[in-house]
């Protein structure tokens, strides 16, 4: 089929951007830059407005204010989880936030395989209810249907994102009882124009295209603003997704140590929810054929738009990047129209017209310091989430509050010591979590690590209030109860050389159960909410960077087994892996860093869950076929030119049929590519 003009236009405009950088490259050096797994962040970054100098708007040379690097982070300058630095960002060919998190061991991405759709992140048998997501440190996981669409970031708008697993997760939100991921926004300070262009285009009408601006206004001043649009065709019916991301933001430093920064996150989409292939009317020899396969629904839709407001002032009184102090007054609203409309070429018969309004917001303070080998976080929030308008949740509002805190001790530089507690107030209860993790050196090579910790996961707002035909609840669930431990070793000694290895233990009691109910009666799957008994997960997750001359094997692998559940597909796959081998070298007088090779992803076979749209829910897949351990690869060109980086990415090349999730065909194939540039003036 020939292409469209717009799709050749928009390929002259690709190779008009991969020449340029080409002709302008300089004879210069670059660093080595980041390996492209999931580094992990260890020690102070250095303050990256050391070299700051006096603005020509002003008079006043001599004002150098203090800003902390990633002012964003959880654990400013000390941060103790995994973090994907701005660099690293750009050597993975993504197409969106979950793929990035899909290199990280433990997790489990169970995707829908196709841009804009719901996907969740599991992590050690805690779920996506036990996923917490924050921007900058405040929450943006949405009160009514307590998941975060992934597609709804913009990578490009972020220093850096941080990924806390194991025993402390929960300290950042109860609802992290499993993992916690904060997206740190970029702070600019340039005193010429910033400008930042991502583009990349792919099959089934897939384009991205995210644009920065950025510019110091005054001394004082920086205004940034950023635009991103991601969409796609689709490859099956009622598939078709456009989504647009805005965002501004403006800092000004009121003295040397204190700043205010104020932002503002605008998200606009629309993504078309076929609830995946319809086994039970599909035959097998069709399930991959986008013309055979029968979809669950080819009416159903969704609209959301929603807006993240943030108001902060940072102190740096201390003159240093771990003694900081940060007030945060945030605001959220969120607008989801889900329709189910007779208007397709083969109507269910079925009509609804929902809008979901919700909101959250609060005023968090958190404070951080560094006295000699203490180190102490603590913070407050009160904040307020409510449901303001649903045919399905009614009007909900629900004040509260929490408090949490973390002491480290560092006796020596092999060495160290933590211990933290939550507490949350909530829906009328009290919900607490406390733990503690250690590691130690035992050689100049070797580090062993461990930790434990007890937390409450809060019930979310589906579990206690949806109503709808289709929903049958036993009980009005009280929290559920995890108990995790770790222990594990940790060789990182070297930039080629970088192995993590760890056993791990949950357990969870009182757990909520999401059961399919009325299988055959709903066009999507109903839901029975009951609670109780107990679920035990334990195993191993490992990861390893190694590069020997110029190749390099990264690799994540996670071992899941669920205790009673015998010889049946689990849940979650017992084995997971994700790996890479690349050639990774500098080539024409260090002008060229280039990566390429050959990446993929392998799975055991699991029964995943069953999606239901209207919800925006998971329920277990406990009577449907299982998912047949499979896998896929894709090949892999990225390079960086001077400030340009250029990727080639040919997905499935051979076409493997699989499955992501009960029941999502993976990607059938294609050549995806793109350019990510940076320019001054």
């Amino acid at each position: 089929m020939p292409r469209s003009p717009a799709r050749i236009t928009r390929l002259i405009l690709f190779l008009a951007c991969l020449a340029a950088p080409v002709i302008i490259a300089q004879e210069r050096p670059h660093p080595d830059s980041t390996a492209p797994g999931p580094p992990v962040n260890s020690g102070v970054p250095q303050d990256s407005l050391r070299d700051l100098r006096g603005d020509s708007l002003s008079t006043d040379s001599l004002f150098v204010p203090f800003f902390p690097p990633a002012a964003g982070s959880l654990e400013p300058g000390r941060f103790a989880g995994t973090s994907l630095g701005t660099d690293s960002l750009e050597w993975f060919g993504a197409r969106y936030t979950g793929d990035f998190l899909g290199w990280i061991p433990g997790i489990f991405p169970m995707e829908q395989s196709s841009e804009g759709q719901y996907s969740q992140i599991s992590f050690r048998g805690a779920d996506w209810r036990g996923t917490s997501v924050t921007l900058d440190g405040r929450p943006v996981t949405d009160p009514a249907t307590s998941l975060y669409n992934l597609y709804q970031s913009s990578p490009a708008a972020y220093d850096q994102i941080e990924i806390v697993t194991g025993p402390r997760s929960f300290l950042y939100g109860l609802q992290g009882v499993g993992a916690a991921i904060n997206l740190v926004s970029s702070d600019y300070s340039t005193f010429r124009p910033f400008t930042h262009l991502v583009y990349s285009e792919g099959p089934d009408g897939y384009g991205l295209f995210d644009g920065t601006y950025s510019q110091n206004i005054s001394r004082r001043s920086n205004v940034s603003i950023g635009i991103r649009r991601q969409g796609t065709d689709g490859t099956f019916p009622n598939s078709m997704y456009e989504g647009w991301n805005v965002r501004a933001k403006f800092r000004s430093h009121l003295s040397r140590t204190v700043t205010l920064v104020l932002s503002d996150f605008y998200t606009s989409s629309r993504t078309d929810l076929n609830g995946g292939i319809d086994a039970a009317r599909t035959q097998a020899g069709d399930l991959y054929d986008p013309k055979n396969a029968v979809l669950k629904n080819t009416d159903a839709y969704e609209k959301v738009e929603r807006h993240d407001l943030a108001l902060s002032l940072t102190g740096a009184f201390a003159r240093d990047s771990i003694t900081i102090t940060r007030l945060t007054l945030y605001y959220s609203n969120s607008l989801r129209e889900y329709r189910d409309e007779e208007n397709r070429t083969l109507p269910n018969g079925i009509l609804i017209r929902s809008d979901h309004r919700s909101s959250w917001s609060g005023a968090s303070l958190t404070q951080t310091f560094l006295a000699g080998p203490l180190s102490f976080s603590a913070g407050g929030e009160i904040f307020g989430r409510q449901s303001e308008g649903s045919p399905n949740l009614g009007r909900q509002q629900h004040p509260g509050g929490n408090l949490w805190g973390r002491v480290e001790i560092t006796p020596g530089r092999s060495a160290r010591l933590s211990a933290f507690a939550r507490m949350e107030h909530l829906l009328g209860s009290t919900f607490t979590g406390f733990g503690g993790d250690i590691s130690l050196g035992i050689s100049p090579l070797w580090t062993i690590f461990g930790g434990v910790s007890a937390a409450e996961r809060p019930p979310n707002f589906f579990e206690l209030f949806w109503t709808d035909s289709t929903v049958r609840r036993s009980t009005s669930p009280s929290a559920e109860h995890h108990l995790q431990a770790e222990i594990g070793m940790e060789n990182s000694a070297t930039d080629r050389f970088h192995l993590r290895a760890a056993a791990f233990a949950r357990r969870i009691s009182d757990a909520i159960q999401l059961s399919p109910y009325g299988e055959s009666r709903f066009v999507f799957p109903g839901v029975e909410i009951t609670q109780g008994g107990v679920e035990t997960y334990y195993g191993l997750d490992a990861s390893l960077n190694l590069r020997v001359w110029w190749i390099s094997l990264e690799a994540s692998g996670t071992l899941t087994l669920h205790a009673g559940e015998g010889d049946s597909p689990p849940r979650f796959p017992k084995g997971y892996a994700r790996g890479g081998l690349f050639f990774r070298h500098l080539l024409f007088s260090d002008n060229l860093d280039l990566k390429v090779g050959i990446q993929g992803r392998l799975a055991s076979s699991f029964r995943g869950d069953l999606f239901n749209p209207e919800a925006a829910t998971f329920v277990r897949n406990l009577s449907g076929a299982a998912i047949g351990g499979a896998g896929s690869f894709d090949l892999l060109l990225i390079g960086r030119i001077n400030d340009a980086y250029v990727h080639f990415v040919w997905e499935n090349p051979v076409g493997l049929q699989y499955l992501t999730e009960a029941y999502y065909p993976g990607f059938a194939g294609g050549f995806r590519f793109g350019v990510s540039w940076t320019f001054l003036d």
